[in-house]
């Protein structure tokens, strides 16, 4: 599954919002790229973009709820599960970020990184695609 790139439609309607979806969308295509590479890959830069990845995720999600909170249109219910699904995927984001850091050999950093990929590409489609779309329906 690859990932597409952004368009104006993906806007929620929040700057600082859209500006971190953006990046985060440049993040991940940057990493893929790393996977596929010919040769091996540079163990620090991986490190440097996973880590990356990791601290963006963590600023987005706060920057999106304090959006979320702004909205008058959406639900305590709405923000609650919203909230939710953040902890969740950053959870499981999280979770792969340690083994990619200690990978030894090419290989094991390509199958570290490939399972962050993985979830993070879920994210972006599963998430994205549903509560934060639904942000975008509320623009104040």
């Amino acid at each position: 599954m690859s990932l597409p790139p952004w368009s104006p439609r993906d806007s929620l309607g929040n700057p600082i919002v859209d500006a971190e979806h953006q990046k985060l969308l440049e993040l991940l295509q940057w990493l893929e790229g790393e996977l596929f590479l010919e040769h091996d890959m540079d163990n620090a830069k991986v490190a440097a973009l996973a880590k990356e990845l990791n601290s963006h995720v963590d600023q987005h999600f706060f920057h999106e709820e304090e959006f979320m909170r702004s909205l008058p249109g959406l639900s305590d219910e709405e923000k609650a599960a919203h909230a939710r699904d953040h902890e969740q995927w950053r959870a499981r984001i999280q979770e792969h970020l340690p083994s990619l850091l200690r990978a030894n050999t090419d290989l094991e950093r390509r199958a570290h990184l490939a399972r962050i990929l993985r979830v993070a590409k879920s994210f972006w489609q599963e998430h994205f695609q549903t509560f934060d779309r639904k942000l975008g329906d509320h623009k104040p």
